[in-house]
């Protein structure tokens, strides 16, 4: 492995022993395998472009969950409640496109639910 320039940015490697592909967690200027059969190249191509976008959907869901908890925590029920109504989509859009599971985002939608109501009687 290349030393890293003195200042630079961490670069990271995720790869390890149960780690099949490091993706874009890889070290720069690392060689890795890449799959022979065109079959296994495209699926390698649609893996690398639903992870992203699993990455990104979960992200922006974690980040609005993350907008109501503040709200809730600052005890302010008009601004959670607001928060909330922008959640609820991401999170189901996230349960039905099978980024998380329907259960998991049902759970956190009701806890979140309750909390707001909690605070408003």
């Amino acid at each position: 492995m290349r030393e890293l320039p003195p200042n630079s940015p961490p670069r990271f490697d995720k790869g390890g022993v149960n780690s099949h592909d490091a993706g874009p967690f890889r070290v720069q200027g690392e060689s890795r395998q890449v799959a022979n059969i065109k079959s296994s190249q495209k699926k390698n191509r649609q893996r690398i472009k639903h992870e992203a976008r699993n990455q990104a959907r979960k992200s922006a869901m974690r980040t609005a969950v993350k907008r109501v908890r503040t709200a809730i925590g600052k005890k302010d029920a008009a601004g959670a409640a607001e928060a909330l109504k922008g959640a609820i989509p991401l999170i189901d859009r996230a349960a039905s496109r099978g980024t998380i599971k329907r259960g998991t985002a049902s759970r956190s939608v009701s806890r979140l639910s309750l909390a707001i109501g909690r605070l408003k009687g």
